[in-house]
C-alpha cells in the first residue's frame, strides 16, 4: 500500500464506519449510512472529553468504533474488576454527557 494510503474497510480515525460498511451496509441507504457515520462522529467528538479509562468503557460498551458491544461483566472481567466499576464509571460518564448535550 502506498504511503498515506488508507484501507477502505478500516475504521476512520474519528471512529465514524469504515467506506466499505458505508457502500456495503445490507438494507441500509446511502442517507442511513451518512446519518451512521455523522452520529458516530458526533458520539466520538462527545467523549474525547472522557479519560483514557472511561472512554475505554464507553466504547468497549455501546461496541463503538467497529467494536462488538460487550457487557459490563465482560469489561470487568478483562480489566480484574468488579462488574460495578465499568457500570459505575459508564453511569458518570452517561450522566456527564446529558449535561454537555444540554448545553
Amino acid at each position: 500500500m502506498a504511503a498515506g494510503s488508507v484501507s477502505a474497510d478500516s475504521i476512520r480515525e474519528d471512529g465514524s464506519i469504515s467506506l466499505v460498511d458505508q457502500l456495503c451496509a445490507p438494507g441500509l441507504s446511502p442517507e442511513e449510512a451518512l446519518e451512521i457515520s455523522q452520529m458516530a462522529r458526533y458520539t466520538t467528538g462527545l467523549i474525547s472529553h472522557l479519560t483514557p479509562k472511561q472512554q475505554g468503557v464507553v466504547v468497549e460498551h455501546l461496541g463503538l468504533g467497529g467494536h462488538e458491544p460487550k457487557t459490563f461483566n465482560q469489561i470487568a472481567e478483562e480489566r480484574g474488576q468488579c462488574r460495578q466499576n465499568p457500570s459505575g464509571h459508564f453511569r458518570k460518564v452517561m450522566d456527564e454527557l446529558r449535561q454537555v448535550v444540554k448545553a
